[in-house]
């Protein structure tokens, strides 16, 4: 059974978790178009963590703007447990706390490419607000 646990990100339980997900996020983003968005240091983070035991198989790192403004700045599930519904139980977790506090919208970002987080907050009822583009400047 996944259980999902909710953490301050200052929490030393998931501290090291989480930089262990962000690097393997971002080595996965290496193969899709685009970057990782940066964050706002100064924001509230709340960390969702999905388990099955002991393991952590997942993870989803929440900003809370404000009250009515909550953003996914990452979900990461480790590759041995994608497609047994670990994304779906983050997602319904959040979605759910988020409703409970009064917030009015949920962002979040997939790279272009990344067909599987892409497909994972459009299930939720997620959809496509705004086309970031750029180009680095320093080739």
């Amino acid at each position: 059974m996944i259980d999902v646990t909710v953490f301050q990100e200052d929490n030393p339980l998931v501290q090291n978790l989480l930089v262990k997900h962000h690097q393997l996020a971002a080595k996965e983003a290496q193969k899709y178009r685009g970057r990782l968005l940066g964050s706002d240091r100064n924001a509230l983070r709340q960390v969702y963590v999905a388990t099955v035991g002991e393991s952590a198989i997942g993870s989803l790192v929440l900003r809370v703007d404000s009250a009515s403004e909550w953003v996914i700045e990452m979900i990461h599930v480790v590759e041995v447990a994608r497609g047994i519904g670990v994304g779906n139980k983050l997602m319904h977790r959040v979605l759910e706390d988020a409703r409970a506090e009064g917030a009015t919208r949920l962002t979040g970002a997939a790279l272009p490419g990344d067909r599987s987080t892409k497909n994972l907050y459009e299930r939720f009822g997620l959809i496509a607000e705004t086309i970031v583009v750029s180009k680095d400047l320093t080739t």
